[in-house]
């Protein structure tokens, strides 16, 4: 245990930090990621063997795809090319510009929820995706809460 400005010994986590603090992080490969993903979801909503086994395959599958869009548009980045790659400028953006990227982001957004709710309820049974859509909520509803706490100063 390691001791405070008062002499009180403060708990200790792995590597002998403090609790409360973080190391570099370690990156994860897409097959860890897929695996973590998997069990959480194994873990909440009960599921089986097969459906551990095709939700791997889908998170894997995902992630993949995600790593290859990160790398395409970082590449395009640093050759300075205009286009998907290229972050926008908002400053020098018209309203109307503004308004059609945030559209179309929000689009894609709306397109990739689709596509994740229709492979989970193929993969999961009936009380399964509703159980997970009353979590994905709940997770939702965290992430506004801290998004207005960081936005008030707390």
């Amino acid at each position: 245990m390691a001791q405070g400005p008062q002499g009180q010994q403060r708990p200790q986590g792995p590597q002998g930090q403090q609790q409360g603090q973080r190391g570099p992080r370690q990156r994860m490969n897409p097959e860890q990621i897929a695996k973590m993903q998997t069990e959480r979801f194994a873990k909440s909503l009960d599921l089986s063997e097969e459906q551990q086994k095709k939700l791997y395959d889908y998170n894997l599958n995902n992630i993949k795809k995600q790593q290859e869009e990160r790398e395409k548009m970082r590449a395009q980045r640093e050759q300075g090319q205009q286009g998907q790659g290229q972050r926008p400028d908002f400053r020098n953006m018209s309203e109307a510009d503004r308004e059609a990227f945030f559209k179309q982001m929000q689009e894609q957004r709306k397109a990739q929820e689709a596509a994740e709710d229709k492979a989970y309820k193929e993969i999961f049974t009936e009380a399964q995706y509703k159980k997970w859509q009353k979590l994905k909520k709940q997770q939702e509803m965290r992430q506004r809460q801290m998004m207005q706490q960081r936005m008030q100063g707390g």
